[in-house]
């Protein structure tokens, strides 16, 4: 339910996203911002965060030390839609280099680390096949 409260977050400023485009009647806004990788990136929260807790869930991790890495995973991937966001509403490209792209791209390895710590907390709980020797 974690990972979906932030998705569900995210979602929200996608669909923002949706309707700042459909007011726009395009997706190009200011000099050079483009509307539709937030549009995307919220989207895809859908999948991103949720399959953390996910994997989480799968594993043998108690439930105390899997949310703080749901909520970073959760947060990372809210915040960096923010910094699109700001990039997009300045009219800038997500392309140009900017302190915003800068903290999207450190926030979006955040939710990277939570993923792999997931994976790797799932894979560790998994039984292990055990081969017998043929007679």
């Amino acid at each position: 339910m974690l990972g979906l409260r932030y998705a569900i977050g995210a979602t929200m400023l996608a669909f923002s996203a949706g309707i700042w485009m459909s007011v726009n009647q395009g997706r190009y806004t200011g000099a050079a911002g483009n509307i539709l990788p937030l549009h995307a990136l919220g989207f895809h929260a859908l999948q991103a965060v949720p399959l953390v807790a996910w994997l989480f869930s799968l594993s043998a991790t108690p439930e105390r030390e899997a949310r703080p890495w749901v909520h970073a995973a959760g947060g990372a991937w809210l915040t960096a839609c923010l910094g699109i966001a700001w990039q997009t509403a300045a009219g800038r490209p997500v392309t140009e280099p900017s302190l915003a792209m800068l903290a999207t791209v450190v926030l979006l390895f955040g939710w990277v680390l939570s993923a792999v710590h997931a994976f790797r907390a799932w894979r560790a709980s998994r039984p292990r096949a055990v081969l017998q020797p043929a007679t």
